[in-house]
Parts: C-alpha cells; sequence; structure tokens
C-alpha cells in the first residue's frame, strides 16, 4: 500500500521577478489604498454638509413656529380682533374687558409655569448642555481631514516609491486617520444613544435634534468603515516602513532615479571564486587539534618514485591466475 503526502512549501517571492516599486511594498496596493481614502473624504464631506443643512433648516422653521404660536395664543391679540367687530352696549363691553383681562393673567401664569417646566427640561438635557450636533459636524470634517492628507501622501508613496520617507509620511497619515474616524465613531455613537431623533424631517412641533436617524446611521457606517480601513492601511505601510530593498536595487546619490543591477552582492568585482570543498567536511574529532597535525592532513603520503614501483609490481604479482 502506497501512502502519497503533499508537502507545501511557502516561500518569499524572488525580488528579480518582481517590478522594482514592488520589491520593498506593493505601490499598487497603495495607490488602492489611496483611492478609497479619497471616496471616504468625500463621504464625509458630503455627512458633515448634510448635519449643517439640517442645522439651518430647523433653527428656521422653529422660529417660524413660535412666531405663529405666540401670534395665535396672546389674548391681547384676541381683544383687537374682538375689538374690531361689530360694536357691544357699555354692560357688555365692561362683561368682556373684564373677561379679556382675567384669560390674560391666567395666560400669563400658565405661561410661567410651562417655561420653568421647561427650563428644568432643559437643565437635564445633555443635548442643551453639549452641543452633540455640533461635535458630530466637527466630528465629520475632522474625519475627511484626516482621509484626505492619508489619501494624498498615498498618491506621493505610490508615484515616488523610490524614496524612502513617502511610505513613512504615508503610515503616519494612516494612523492619524485611525485616531479622526475612532473619534467620529465615538461621536456618533453617543448620538445614537443619547439624543431624541426627529424622525419627520419637516416637522418642529418639539425641539429635537436635527440629525435624523438614518443619518446617524450612515455616519456609524462610515467611520466604522474609516476606522477598519486606516487599522489596514496602517499595517501595510509599517511593513514597507519595516523592509528594505533587496541587493539588485540600486540609487543615484540624488535619490530620484533608480536601477536594477546587474551585480549581486559579494560579486561587484566580477571574479568568481570556487568553493572551498573541503572546508564543508568535518576534521575528525574535537581532540584533533590538541594531537600533532599529519604531514599532508587527509592527503596520502608523499613516496619516492622507487617506492611507487615497488608498489606497482607488488599489486602486478598478486594478481590471481585465471587459467587454472
Amino acid at each position: 500500500m502506497e501512502r502519497i503526502f503533499k508537502i507545501k512549501m511557502k516561500t518569499d517571492r524572488v525580488p528579480q521577478s518582481q517590478y522594482p516599486s514592488e520589491r520593498r511594498y506593493s505601490a499598487s496596493i497603495v495607490i488602492g489604498l489611496s483611492v478609497v481614502y479619497m471616496q471616504l473624504f468625500l463621504f464625509s464631506i458630503l455627512m458633515g454638509t448634510l448635519l449643517v443643512h439640517k442645522m439651518t433648516v430647523q433653527n428656521s422653521s422653529n422660529l417660524t413656529y413660535q412666531n405663529e404660536t405666540e401670534l395665535n395664543l396672546n389674548p391681547t391679540n384676541n381683544i383687537t380682533k374682538m375689538l374690531r367687530s361689530p360694536p357691544f352696549n357699555d354692560t357688555e363691553s365692561i362683561a368682556m374687558a373684564d373677561l379679556y383681562e382675567t384669560m390674560d393673567n391666567n395666560f400669563k401664569e400658565v405661561s410661567q409655569s410651562l417655561q420653568n417646566l421647561q427650563n428644568v427640561i432643559d437643565d437635564q438635557n445633555v443635548s442643551n448642555i453639549i452641543n452633540i450636533s455640533i461635535l458630530m459636524c466637527a466630528g465629520c470634517y475632522i474625519m475627511a481631514i484626516g482621509f484626505a492628507v492619508a489619501s494624498v501622501t498615498g498618491i506621493f508613496a505610490w508615484k515616488q516609491w523610490y524614496i524612502d520617507h513617502n511610505i513613512k509620511f504615508f503610515f503616519l497619515a494612516s494612523a492619524i486617520s485611525v485616531i479622526t474616524a475612532a473619534i467620529g465613531l465615538l461621536l456618533s455613537l453617543i448620538t445614537c444613544i443619547i439624543l431624541n431623533f426627529d424622525y419627520d424631517s419637516y416637522v418642529y412641533e418639539t425641539s429635537k435634534s436635527p440629525i435624523t436617524f438614518s443619518l446617524a446611521m450612515n455616519i456609524v457606517i462610515l467611520s466604522t468603515v474609516g476606522v477598519i480601513w486606516s487599522f489596514l492601511a496602517s499595517k501595510i505601510a509599517y511593513v514597507g516602513v519595516r523592509s528594505s530593498y533587496p541587493d539588485d536595487i540600486v540609487f543615484n546619490r540624488g535619490g530620484r532615479c533608480v536601477e536594477v543591477s546587474v551585480e549581486h552582492k559579494g560579486n561587484k568585482s566580477g571574479i568568481v571564486f570556487p568553493p572551498d570543498i573541503l572546508e564543508h567536511f568535518p576534521s575528525g574529532d574535537k581532540l584533533t587539534k590538541y594531537l600533532p597535525k599529519k604531514e599532508n592532513g587527509n592527503l596520502p603520503k608523499a613516496e619516492s618514485t622507487l617506492e611507487y614501483q615497488q608498489r606497482v609490481n607488488k599489486f602486478l604479482s598478486e594478481v590471481p591466475d585465471t587459467n587454472k
């Protein structure tokens, strides 16, 4: 019965079979990371702009609603409307004036009570102590800055791969992008937990956050993808920073021109030295260095021509006879 074994070996790629731009780190992978960074930058700018637009629309809508409410509930306006109606006699006018005065006093008391209650609620509302909407908008723009810097440095690392500090700058920009994306993720999670979302974007009957639930979830997803992508880019860039070029890469003094060298390390003079085969074999026991050395080492002893002739004749005389 035969047994078949499959042995898989994993070895590094031969540098001579790769492009020079792919030997220290892959420039094509870096440009791919930069393109995704640019897309994340555009999405971050879009989310921040939507937040600013919604905050502006909410402020104008709240002012319009407040003015309409005060105009409808103010007893003075009602009195003015009644006075413009057909005239009453003296008794009815006095009674109506007393009634409106009583209503005005009651309205002021109720308004004061509601205002006190609203102040207590506002003191307990975290969104009024810290404007989470503005912080979240700032987080989007901070993420956009981190993504933009990482994208630009990645383009330089792809285009000028032969300059060492380009990949270092890309690594630093990716690390900063991890921090900015984490800040945006933290602010978006706080928004989803604390704020009272306005699920209807066009009704502002109560004081709610201008951030809708769908917008907050989009920002959460964007910041999460930014953290993961920035961490991946940082890891790839760190490998590129730590690795070095193979021996067949030669740079000019300016550092901007690169060529592939046909000379290998240790062979720049063009002289090929044969290997010393005897050095690959053990010389014997460890105690041999303390014993007297042989005349010719491991080679046969030197002999004269006479000794050699005697040894040959002796060998020939010992040849057996085949006729017997």
